[in-house]
């Protein structure tokens, strides 16, 4: 997957959390909730772009921890929801499917960033 492919899954995701919180109750409780997910969407996409900008491939795997956790905030939320009954189930499922398929690739992508650097290291330390 490329880095727009996935800007734009990140994009479709905000999509979702935006049409998602428009079926929140008018109250406190929908309002705070509409404002955590809401909050939690454009932070994952700002970071992310954010990360995108980084200059050594250390730097980048040390930036992606901020959209990993704001993609792990939005499926809080969204389990919240689901246990509240507040929100269609299939409205749930797919913003879910989406947080958790972004997640799953920014896990993917630190962990063969994380390998890559002690390959790296570990060359540069052992060769002479």
């Amino acid at each position: 997957m490329t880095k727009e492919q996935f800007n734009e899954k990140i994009k479709d995701l905000n999509l979702k959390i935006f049409k998602l919180v428009q079926e929140l109750p008018d109250n406190n409780t929908g309002k705070i909730i509409a404002e955590k997910l809401l909050s939690a969407a454009e932070l994952l996409a700002f970071c992310y772009r954010s990360s995108m900008k980084s200059n050594t491939r250390l730097n980048f795997v040390s930036r992606l921890e901020k959209p990993q956790k704001y993609a792990e905030d939005i499926l809080y939320w969204i389990e919240i929801l689901a246990d509240s009954k507040l929100i269609p189930p299939l409205l749930l499922e797919n913003a879910a499917k989406e947080a958790k398929n972004i997640l799953g690739t920014i896990d993917a992508t630190r962990n063969i960033s994380q390998r890559s650097n002690e390959e790296l290291l570990n060359k540069i330390i052992l060769e002479p």
